[in-house]
C-alpha cells in the first residue's frame, strides 16, 4: 500500500495564514506523510472544495489521503487509528472529537469537546473517495462543504469516527465570517438551498446519488453560502 498522503487546501489571503500553512506542513512532514498543497482557481474567490478536491488530485498514487485544512494539527495517534479504519473499511473517517483553541499567544486552558465536528481532518480510503466524488464544488465558503460530504457519506455508511485531538491555529476572523462554531451537521445558523437538498436525501441512497452525479455539469460555486467557522 502506498503511504498515506495529506492533501491541504490553501490560500495566502495574509501571513498569518502563510504562516500557519508553512507550520501545518512542516507538522504533517515531521510525522512521515508527504504533504500536497493546492488552491483552486486564483482568479476567483477561495473555494475550499475545489482546492480540496485539485489537492487530492496532485497527491496520487495513493490508497488513503489525509484531508487537512491549513491550520489544524491532528494529534498522531488518532490520526494513525483513522487511517487504520480507513484501510480495513473502506471509510471516510471523521476525526475530531476535540479542539485546542490556539490565541494569539497560548493554547485554551482545555480542548473543546466537538464529539460530532464534521470537518477539521478527515481521512478517505479510495473506494469511499470513488462513490462520493469528494467535495462538492458547489458550495463556496467553508465548513457548509464538510458537513455535505459527512451527510453522503451517512447516507451510503461510509462515515465512521475517531474522537481525536487537534489544534486549531490562531488566524483572525475574515469580516464575512459566521460567529459561532460550528458542531455537527444540525443546528446550523442558516441553511443555504445546496445544503437543504442534502438534508432532504439523508438516508435516501438514490437520492443522495442523483444529488453528488449533478456535480458533474454544475459550474463551480453555484450554490452563494454563508461560511460557517467550525475549525476554519
Amino acid at each position: 500500500m502506498n503511504r498515506p498522503v495529506v492533501a491541504i487546501p490553501f490560500r495566502a489571503t495574509n501571513p498569518i495564514r502563510a504562516a500557519n500553512h508553512e507550520l501545518t506542513v512542516q507538522y504533517y512532514e515531521e510525522l512521515g506523510f508527504r504533504v500536497i498543497s493546492s488552491d483552486s482557481d486564483p482568479d476567483q474567490p477561495f473555494n475550499v472544495s475545489q482546492a480540496r478536491n485539485r489537492a487530492v488530485a496532485l497527491a496520487e498514487p495513493w490508497d488513503v489521503v489525509v484531508v487537512a485544512d491549513a491550520d489544524t494539527l491532528l494529534d498522531r495517534d488518532p490520526l494513525e487509528e483513522a487511517i487504520d479504519l480507513a484501510v480495513q473499511h473502506g471509510s471516510l473517517v471523521r476525526t475530531i472529537g476535540a479542539l485546542w483553541l490556539q490565541r494569539e499567544d497560548r493554547l485554551t486552558t482545555d480542548p473543546r469537546p466537538l464529539r460530532r465536528c464534521a470537518g477539521g481532518v478527515h481521512v478517505w480510503s479510495r473506494y469511499a473517495w470513488q462513490v462520493l466524488g469528494g467535495y462538492d464544488e458547489r458550495f463556496t465558503g467553508w465548513s457548509l462543504e464538510d458537513v455535505a460530504v459527512v451527510m453522503a457519506g451517512d447516507t451510503f455508511g461510509l462515515t465512521e469516527r475517531v474522537d481525536g485531538e487537534a489544534v486549531h491555529l490562531f488566524h483572525e476572523r475574515e469580516p464575512e465570517w459566521v460567529d459561532g462554531l460550528l458542531d455537527s451537521y444540525d443546528g446550523l445558523l442558516s441553511e443555504p438551498p445546496l445544503l437543504q437538498r442534502y438534508r432532504a436525501a439523508l438516508y435516501q441512497p438514490p437520492l443522495m446519488r442523483a444529488l453528488l452525479d449533478e456535480r458533474l455539469s454544475a459550474p463551480t460555486g453555484a450554490d452563494a453560502t454563508a461560511p460557517n467557522d467550525a475549525v476554519d
